[in-house]
């Protein structure tokens, strides 16, 4: 079994970092154009995967300089993103996509493991690299060990926050030696231990005891209600 954690930590780039990373998360509304081509173009037998679009954005890339100064890895999982959200759609898991909104969804997210890093300076700082920038302050530091994945990027309140996800592996639990206990749900007994004999805690009776006027209050509702029908009848 490996499970997959993340801790969130504060970003310290310089200003022309910070200007990058808000380059790179505007250059990431490129979903909003696969999103517009899906809409517009997508018909019954003529499906547009996220495959046909990552070569599109290649094509775009050579053309346009400032989708090329983005981590291509960056701008993939936005295509990706756009077309497991439709996929999701169209199963009936989820609403229609929407297109992105400046500021409030400022992020990106770098998958690539060979072009990140994570270092340690001292006991609650340490350093995150981030391609095409190199190594920028992270502020605050938790014990990792295992596999970096990726790292996804957001800006809240003018603040740049990190988010590695690690992989670790770790055994699997043993199955249970200890005898099972069976709980009965307050139809007989509040619980029972496995050999069959009743338990009845202090607490157990004092809510019972506490459920017992709501329930007389319930059946006389019944009855009242039982008679009424029966007169309407007669």
């Amino acid at each position: 079994m490996e499970p997959c954690r993340a801790n969130v930590d504060g970003l310290g780039p310089m200003p022309d970092e910070a200007d990058a990373f808000a380059q790179w998360a505007g250059a990431r509304r490129f979903r909003d154009l696969a999103l517009e081509r899906r809409r517009e173009f997508g018909r019954p037998g003529r499906n547009i995967t996220d495959l046909s679009q990552h070569s599109a954005l290649s094509a775009l890339a050579n053309k346009v300089d400032w989708i090329k100064a983005v981590p291509v890895h960056a701008l993939q999982m936005a295509v990706w993103a756009i077309d497991r959200v439709f996929q999701r759609h169209l199963w009936g898991l989820g609403r229609y996509p929407k297109p992105r909104e400046k500021v409030k969804d400022d992020s990106f997210i770098l998958p690539n493991p060979a072009d990140l890093g994570l270092r340690r300076y001292h006991r609650h700082h340490g350093a995150v690299r981030i391609p095409k920038v190199s190594w920028i302050t992270l502020r605050g530091w938790r014990p990792r060990s295992g596999e970096l994945r990726s790292i996804p990027n957001g800006c809240q309140a003018g603040h740049w926050y990190a988010t590695p996800a690690w992989r670790k592996p770790v055994s699997t639990p043993a199955p249970p030696v200890l005898p099972t206990v069976g709980i009965d749900r307050s139809i007989e007994a509040p619980a029972a231990l496995s050999r069959g004999r009743p338990l009845a805690p202090r607490i157990f009776r004092a809510r019972s005891l506490a459920v017992e006027p709501p329930k007389r209050t319930l059946s006389r509702v019944g009855k009242r209600k039982r008679r009424e029908e029966e007169a309407h009848a007669a």
